[in-house]
């Protein structure tokens, strides 16, 4: 991350991003919950409910070590729903933009997100795709480990 050259000043920091103006109410909204920390994954759901972190395991993937949070979602669950959002999110991006494969390629998952995210032109297919995986999560029940006995019978990840 590239270091601060400055101290922001008020208009920095109130600035509308473009993530604030996306159409859809729902993809907005869905981009605010992920920004701000709150997705519908496990590994915030079930922090509420003091489930140890290790415990709030993918709801799909269902193994020790697939702990549900914004990057397995987002960026590496195999899920094939998510694989297909994720799939179409690059391909739509890169149609908008092809010279983002080359970003792609040097920088993060999340630095990508972000960027897409900061794009008045990508800003929207970025807000579908994390509203899809919300989507997708919000279709499935999560995978619940409430004792000891139930972490044991947990298979270790492939």
């Amino acid at each position: 991350m590239p270091a601060i050259a400055r101290r922001p000043t008020l208009d920095d920091l109130f600035k509308l991003r473009p993530y604030t103006a996306i159409a859809r109410i729902s993809h907005r909204r869905n981009v605010a919950r992920l920004l701000a920390g709150v997705p519908p994954y496990a590994i915030e759901t079930m922090r509420r409910h003091h489930v140890p972190r290790e415990w709030r395991i993918c709801r799909f993937c269902q193994a020790r070590g697939a702990v549900e949070d914004e990057s397995h979602i987002l960026f590496s669950c195999p899920d094939p729903a998510l694989v297909a959002a994720r799939e179409l999110y690059f391909v739509d991006i890169l149609a908008e933009r092809p010279s983002a494969l080359h970003i792609r390629r040097r920088v993060s998952d999340w630095a990508f997100l972000a960027m897409t995210l900061m794009d008045e032109h990508l800003v929207t297919t970025a807000a579908a795709f994390v509203h899809s995986t919300f989507e997708i999560c919000k279709a499935t029940p999560p995978y619940e480990i409430l004792t000891d006995e139930d972490w044991a019978g947990v298979p270790e990840a492939v």
